[in-house]
């Protein structure tokens, strides 16, 4: 019986066989896993959290007295962000604003950040009246950029016996970011023009 040196038995036909078997295997493993990562960004969207202030400006819309106030808006909640699939982007939080009790409910909006805006409402639910009724209220309509990074809120107000609605004519409008009425409408404009 022969026996092979390190040499012989380095370059013997059987090893290079086990050297290209596990070259394989490793090629194979390497496209599954990257598969299995490309298949999990399609299908299922990556979570940002958002936790951010922003000054914001409400004014009445076709109002040509100047009127404008700022608010402070804190913005905190869950961004649902798709990478590849057409589907819409989801906010789930809050969207509060100094002077309304009604914005520190929890709301979910859609974002369709492929058309780069989006239309959304923000309700606030509770029991109330004197059977302890469930009720929806709606705060406004809100339009979106991505991430929040631009937005606006169509105020409902009361409108005769109708309940709560927005009137295009002379509605109020909360935009943001914006440090003054100007940049606001800016904003709005925006929104609408996506």
């Amino acid at each position: 019986m022969k026996f092979l040196t390190i040499d012989e038995l380095k370059n013997s036909d059987f090893v290079k066989m086990k050297n290209r078997e596990k070259k394989r295997h490793i090629l194979i493993a390497t496209i599954v896993i990257i598969l299995i990562i490309v298949l999990c960004l399609y299908f299922f969207p990556i979570p940002w959290n958002i936790d951010r202030k922003v000054s914001g400006i409400q004014y009445r819309n076709a109002d040509t007295s100047g009127y404008y106030e700022k608010k402070a808006i804190h913005i905190k909640g869950n961004y649902k962000h798709y990478l590849f699939q057409n589907q819409e982007d989801i906010f789930t939080g809050n969207v509060i604003i100094d002077g309304y009790d009604t914005t520190k409910y929890e709301f979910r909006v859609f974002i369709d950040s492929k058309n780069k805006y989006s239309f959304g409402e923000i309700d606030s639910f509770g029991y109330s009246g004197p059977n302890d009724q469930f009720n929806v209220q709606t705060f406004g309509w809100v339009k979106s950029k991505p991430f929040l990074k631009e937005f606006s809120i169509h105020v409902a107000e009361p409108i005769g016996t109708d309940g709560n609605q927005w009137s295009g004519n002379k509605g109020l409008i909360i935009a943001a970011p914006a440090s003054n009425r100007q940049e606001a409408i800016t904003i709005e404009k925006s929104l609408d023009n996506s």
